[in-house]
C-alpha cells in the first residue's frame, strides 16, 4: 500500500516501518528517493504505521505486504516531463514486484 504525497516543495523520500526497510530500498531506488525514514514506534497519527500494526496483528506467515508513505516532488518542482518520469518509475516498480502485470508491453513486442 502506497500513500503518495506531494507538498509545496521538498525532496522525494519514503517513510516506513523499520521492518520493511529492505523492501523499501527497492522502491526508493526505483523512484530515486533522496532518503528513507524509518520508525519502529506505534505513532497513532502515522497512516503507514497503523497499517503495519494491523497487518502484524494478523500474524500471517510469510507476509509480503508492504506499506510506505512516499513524499513525491514538491508541486513547485514538478513539470509535465518530471511527472511522466515519476509515473513511469512507479509503474515499472509495481511491474517489477509483481503487483501489476504489464500485458500492454508484451502485446507491443
Amino acid at each position: 500500500m502506497l500513500d503518495l504525497h506531494c507538498d509545496h516543495d521538498g525532496s522525494r523520500y519514503l517513510y516506513l516501518h523499520e521492518r520493511l526497510l529492505d523492501a523499501g530500498r527497492q522502491l526508493a531506488q526505483a523512484l530515486h528517493a533522496a532518503a528513507i525514514l524509518t520508525d519502529a514506534g506505534t505513532d497513532p497519527f502515522s497512516f503507514v504505521l497503523k497499517v503495519d500494526e494491523r497487518w502484524t496483528e494478523e500474524c500471517l506467515e510469510n507476509d509480503t505486504r508492504f506499506s510506505a508513505t512516499v513524499e513525491m516532488r514538491g508541486m513547485i518542482d514538478v513539470t509535465a516531463d518530471l511527472a511522466e518520469h515519476d509515473a513511469q518509475a512507479l509503474y515499472r516498480y509495481l511491474v517489477d514486484i509483481g503487483t501489476v502485470r504489464d500485458s500492454f508491453a508484451r502485446a507491443c513486442e
